[in-house]
């Protein structure tokens, strides 16, 4: 994962946001941090995010409550969840 963001940070972004592409949708052992790396990553990450989450997430059809959900919330993809009120 950090070569791909590596390779992304070098100018060579075909390469490296394949990789992350194919862990994204394959799936990783670590998922946490392949969410996490396309965060940092910023704007060269948004158009795979937005893939991603507009297929529908991971194979369970859903993309999660954590960073991926974060990121589309703040791009105006999703909306929000609603939160309840606690007392």
């Amino acid at each position: 994962m950090m070569a791909a963001w590596t390779l992304v940070k070098l100018g060579k972004p075909d390469k490296g946001l394949a990789c992350l592409e194919e862990l994204l949708f394959t799936g990783t052992n670590n998922e946490t941090m392949l969410h996490n790396l396309l965060d940092w990553m910023g704007e060269p990450a948004l158009p795979l995010v937005k893939k991603f989450i507009e297929q529908g997430g991971n194979r369970k059809g859903r993309y999660g409550t954590g960073t991926l959900a974060r990121i589309a919330e703040l791009n105006g993809w999703v909306e929000p969840p609603v939160r309840k009120k606690r007392r």
